[in-house]
């Protein structure tokens, strides 16, 4: 048939890697042509990464007798198989060279029927689905030619794949796929960490995070009888390591895109409808955090972790003015520890010495947003000698405050008295992540500032090991026990912000920002039982490594006339 008479039909992209396929080459081709040349337009280009049997040879043969054929040479740069890299390059190719709106990829070993071909590809035309895969696992499959043992460990290892990926897909690592051109485009604006066959495994998984439908449809598969066997016992092993990555990374703020599971199209658009409290971008409907009756979703822009449901102001108010959240054990431990708030104290100090002389900050007024019973302002008194103000929405707080003679007011930033302004430095600690409003919070913070004066916000590091960690486990076992994921992730928390996104705050605030760096948790801070911190401890061993330690801090300056440096003091 001439293209023309195709001209309607559907067109389609095959993307088969064949290495050392020359038995089996043959058999696949005139499979392919008894199934597609009545029915659709299609280009088939081969994917060879160094065949040594006449493969290549063969496909040349092949396209100087029919130009629908077509041959793409890599050369391996590792050792192992690189099924992964060899279809992404494939489908790059597709891309550049055609305008076919299928893309299908099968394995050239006659492990995958070319009959099968039209169901895929009619299950797209159908709409309903972006994707479709041929699943080995669905009620009316077969494996054929497969021993045993090999269906066994296959199976384990999707079950295993499934659990901490999504339920959704019953097959992750068969290679006998149909897509659609905007699946292939996004696909290929993504950064893939894998080129060996779980590269698969990590495709669905940025499919499945960009809302993209996937079907499925039962499938025949046939095991390698003939032909080579690529994939190596070395090559499970980093598979096994390589599947805990990418569902860490899958379910990680930014891994691709925005939603997952069409069959839960309701909650999707509900997560769709809120938007970032920064940069007021689409919430992801994939839960960063799951929790008892709660889950955090991360924007997909700025990667800011927002608690769902929301809670009010009012709510929130209440919650830090009861007496069960100022007696909670985690706070009273903190408050009974001295010797560290002190040190903790000159440390924050030590920090906004970088931007304003503290010795000059002597007698003057220095505001703590959020100051819970005063420990921090009353070691700032006696180390730096300042006149220490305290703000709290609890009351019983602010009692004790007065009682260690320190100004203080049952208020919010918002609501505080007009007298507090004029300002040389302002501190929030453990605060930001509590407000519903971060942007609105700092711009009150910078309106109470005199020009020149600075701010210092330390909130939880989302970033960091031990909160990339819990969110991975709560996510696993449904956030269970809630003993922990109840501590890290409390419901008084409303949002959790990259160092990113409280930078974008900030500006949006009209501060400058002078400095953003992250530090350790003090183990005595983490007032759990001991195998918790000891867990804890250990994360931030790996957070010393990529800088990305527990605690955020961000050191602010209203514009304006500079504040006395320390140089200038001398």
């Amino acid at each position: 048939m001439t293209p023309e008479h195709h001209a309607s039909r559907t067109a389609l992209f095959l993307n088969i890697p064949v290495l050392n396929e020359i038995r089996n080459i043959r058999a696949l081709i005139a499979g392919m042509e008894a199934v597609l040349d009545d029915r659709y337009r299609y280009t088939l280009l081969f994917t060879d990464d160094g065949s040594t049997d006449g493969t290549v040879e063969f496909v040349r043969r092949l396209m100087e007798t029919d130009p629908r054929v077509h041959l793409l040479q890599r050369k391996k740069t590792r050792r192992g198989c690189q099924r992964g890299g060899a279809l992404f390059d494939a489908m790059l190719w597709g891309l550049a060279h055609t305008t076919h709106s299928v893309f299908i990829e099968m394995d050239g070993d006659l492990s995958h029927r070319p009959a099968e071909i039209p169901l895929g590809v009619a299950a797209l035309e159908r709409g309903g689905t972006d994707f479709v895969i041929a699943s080995k696992y669905m009620p009316g499959s077969q494996t054929i030619n497969r021993p045993i043992s090999r269906r066994a460990l296959s199976a384990i290892c999707n079950s295993a794949v499934r659990l901490l990926i999504s339920r959704d897909v019953t097959d992750y690592s068969n290679g006998h796929r149909f897509y659609t051109r905007s699946v292939a485009e996004m696909l290929s604006r993504h950064t893939f960490r894998y080129t060996s066959p779980i590269y698969l495994s990590e495709v669905l998984a940025a499919c499945l995070r960009d809302g993209r439908r996937i079907s499925e449809f039962p499938s025949i598969y046939v095991g390698r009888a003939e032909g080579l066997s690529k994939l190596r016992l070395v090559d499970l092993i980093k598979a096994s390591l390589a599947i805990l990555d990418i569902s860490f990374r899958y379910h990680a703020p930014g891994f691709a895109g925005a939603a997952i599971n069409q069959r839960k199209s309701d909650a999707i658009d509900a997560h769709r409808s809120e938007a970032c409290v920064i940069c007021s971008a689409a919430l992801d409907a994939a839960p960063a955090v799951r929790l008892r009756g709660a889950r955090l979703n991360a924007c997909t822009r700025c990667g800011a972790l927002h608690y769902s449901p929301r809670a009010t102001a009012a709510e929130q108010t209440a919650r830090h003015d009861s007496r069960e959240y100022m007696e909670h054990p985690y706070f009273r431990k903190r408050r009974g520890r001295l010797r560290r708030v002190h040190a903790r104290c000159a440390n924050t100090f030590r920090v906004i010495g970088s931007a304003v002389d503290v010795g000059s900050l002597r007698g003057q007024r220095v505001l703590d947003v959020g100051c819970s019973t005063g420990e921090f302002l009353a070691a700032a008194r006696d180390l730096f000698g300042i006149h220490p103000i305290g703000l709290d929405v609890s009351r019983d707080a602010v009692a004790v405050l007065r009682q260690k003679q320190i100004d203080a007011e049952v208020a919010t930033i918002e609501a505080a008295s007009p007298d507090l302004r004029d300002l040389p430095v302002i501190t929030a600690i453990d605060v930001i992540e509590h407000v519903m409003d971060p942007v609105g919070f700092l711009r009150h913070l910078a309106a109470r500032l005199r020009p020149g004066g600075v701010g210092y916000v330390e909130t939880p590091n989302p970033c960091s090991t031990v909160y990339r960690l819990g969110a991975w486990l709560s996510r696993l076992i449904a956030g269970r026990p809630a003993v922990i994921f109840d501590r890290l992730f409390p419901s008084e928390h409303q949002c959790y912000l990259p160092a990113a996104a409280l930078s974008e705050a900030a500006r949006q605030a009209g501060l400058e920002v002078v400095r953003v760096f992250t530090r350790r948790l003090p183990s005595s801070d983490v007032a759990v039982s001991l195998p918790f911190r000891i867990v804890v401890g250990a994360t931030q061993l790996a957070d010393a490594v990529n800088g990305n330690r527990t605690l955020l801090c961000l050191l602010v300056r209203k514009p304006g006339y500079p504040a006395p440096s320390p140089g200038d003091a001398k």
